[in-house]
């Protein structure tokens, strides 16, 4: 179970300022009870706001494309000849003369395009703060959910209408809502989705049909690049999805045919979770080559996978904000995808980072895609290659269906599930059994007279003699292993020999022993190289031998 909260952007522009309206739903088992309605506010105008996104977005295109960009090019691009809205002529003005620099400096235009991002979040903030008057009540009844349901996951969705004139809707659709403090305050911190209310299925035909892992079928298309740092890119991103192998069922396609993707999405055991990386369009994907392949040209398929059980699609690719709508209308519990254009390291650390928290950490999908976003930061601070990365990831919420978590995907076998819990009830009633009290007084009866009887020192030998049979019985190879920590130095008849002929200084001429001063340095060099090791002389010593003596019992005082 769970809630949404569907703060819903009804009429307006940017102009006037827009309608909105909070609603939350209780979500169980697919069944929805509204528990808010109709909770009604407004955001305030903000025409700037605007301005600062075009900044931004020529900016940025401008970083990621800085060879053979033309004004064309650019979806928000008006020349400033034809431009008629005054609030924006000094923007696309600006904007018009960096598209005439026919030779960009690095730096600046990476500090220019992280400036941009930046004011165009805190003109985001202010624009919300603005609007605070008119969403007290909304603030209020979100607060007082939250409080009610602390203990259920509130999940929060900002839903546009199509009411709204399309390029204010787009732009509504492409802002960093995860900066708003309203829902930012969320506990724990939670990713904000975004859903398009003409794309809303309310009730949809789900098959409840599970399997024993969850299925995850990745299509790879053409990326459009074939450069060794591309393939190694490429290949991360497979290994993060082998990384669910032992939880999952995976399949992997690499830019299949018509009939190819086709056979795959009519597979008659379903799908769980697709995962598609390559080249992406605004309305298009780049399957099987760069010019893409549309929804409509697969609708049979995707409306087949959709019944047999997908609920979960990641388009980890550039551009896929309106694919991702269009496949909310098929049913699709979820989508998540990249608002722009993204660079490929940026959407491999993503996809790694979603996967390992959804899967291995058993966290939520709107928490994950938020630690995802969060791994991108690295990409950002001072001295980040890719300005505007934590910009672009974004969760498409059908508004008829809670996300499911990774283990609502699949059921455990009944019969391992009955063995289980018989398992554990039969350990549950051993120790409901057991008199604790009982068992400590016996144990001290036992403990007490061992330890007596060992604190006497009776114990000593046969202690001594198990301890010895036991190393005889070790295995040949933990011997070898244990006589490599133990140096042995030995002094036989040849040494002696070579000590008189070489060093007679240190040898007594009429002894055939070892002198003192021999021995110490022999112990010297072995402290030296060995400074925590124990060492031990078995050589026997009647008398002193050598002028250093002293220097020997030196040795074994320290």
């Amino acid at each position: 179970m769970g809630i949404l909260a569907i703060f819903t952007i009804s009429a307006g522009n940017f102009e006037k300022g827009f309608y909105l309206t909070l609603e939350c739903k209780e979500i169980s088992n697919n069944e929805s009870k509204v528990v808010i309605s109709n909770i009604s506010g407004s955001l305030a105008k903000n025409p700037s706001i605007v301005d600062f996104y075009k900044k931004w977005w020529f900016c940025y295109y401008r970083f990621v494309k800085p060879l053979g960009i033309k004004s064309t090019d650019f979806e928000f691009y008006d020349s400033p000849k034809n431009d008629q809205n005054n609030s924006l002529n000094n923007s696309t003005i600006e904007v018009y003369e960096v598209l005439q620099i026919s030779q960009i400096n690095y730096d600046e235009l990476l500090k220019k395009c992280t400036e941009t991002v930046e004011n165009l979040k805190e003109e985001m903030i202010t624009w919300l703060n603005n609007s605070i008057k008119d969403l007290t009540q909304i603030r209020e009844k979100f607060v007082e959910i939250k409080t009610k349901y602390k203990d259920v996951e509130i999940n929060p969705v900002i839903n546009i209408s199509k009411a709204i004139n399309s390029k204010d809707r787009k732009i509504l659709d492409k802002l960093p809502w995860h900066e708003w403090d309203l829902l930012k305050s969320n506990s724990p911190r939670k990713e904000i989705a975004i859903s398009d209310d003409q794309r809303v299925v309310n009730e949809i035909n789900i098959s409840i049909k599970k399997h024993s892992k969850p299925r995850i079928i990745t299509i790879f298309g053409d990326s459009g690049e074939n450069t060794s740092n591309e393939l190694k890119l490429q290949k991360k991103e497979k290994d993060s999805i082998c990384k669910l192998e032992k939880i999952s069922e995976l399949d992997f396609i690499e830019k299949p045919s018509q009939e190819e993707l086709v056979n795959k999405l009519r597979d008659e055991q379903g799908w769980d979770i697709l995962i598609y990386s390559g080249h992406g369009q605004p309305n298009k994907l780049g399957i099987r080559n760069l010019e893409g392949t549309t929804l409509e040209e697969i609708d049979n398929s995707l409306r087949f996978v959709v019944e047999n059980g997908l609920k979960i699609v990641i388009l980890n690719c550039c551009n896929s904000l309106e694919i991702a709508n269009q496949l909310l209308s098929y049913g699709v519990h979820l989508v998540i995808a990249m608002k722009e254009e993204v660079p490929e390291e940026v959407a491999s650390q993503f996809l790694d980072e979603l996967l390992t928290q959804y899967a291995h950490n058993k966290k939520s999908i709107y928490e994950s895609v938020q630690l995802g976003r969060d791994s991108l930061e690295k990409f950002e601070h001072k001295g980040g290659k890719y300005p505007s990365a934590m910009f672009f990831p974004v969760i498409c919420q059908n508004l008829g269906i809670f996300p499911p978590l990774y283990s609502d995907l699949f059921q455990v076998d009944e019969e391992e599930r009955n063995d289980e819990q018989n398992t554990y009830k039969k350990i549950l009633n051993t120790l409901k059994t057991i008199n604790l009290k009982k068992i400590l007084i016996a144990s001290l009866i036992s403990l007490l007279p061992v330890l007596g009887i060992r604190g006497v020192g009776l114990l000593e030998k046969p202690e001594l003699k198990v301890y010895n049979r036991m190393l005889k019985l070790r295995p040949t190879e933990l011997t070898k292993e244990s006589e490599q920590r133990v140096l042995v130095v030995t002094v036989d008849e040849e040494d002696l020999e070579y000590i008189k002929e070489n060093y007679p200084k240190l040898s007594p001429s009429h002894e055939n022993i070892i002198s003192d001063e021999m021995l110490a340095e022999v112990i010297q060099k072995l402290k030296a190289n060995y400074p925590q090791a124990v060492i031990g002389i078995d050589i026997f010593r009647d008398s002193k031998t050598g002028k250093q003596r002293q220097k020997f019992i030196d040795l074994f005082k320290k």
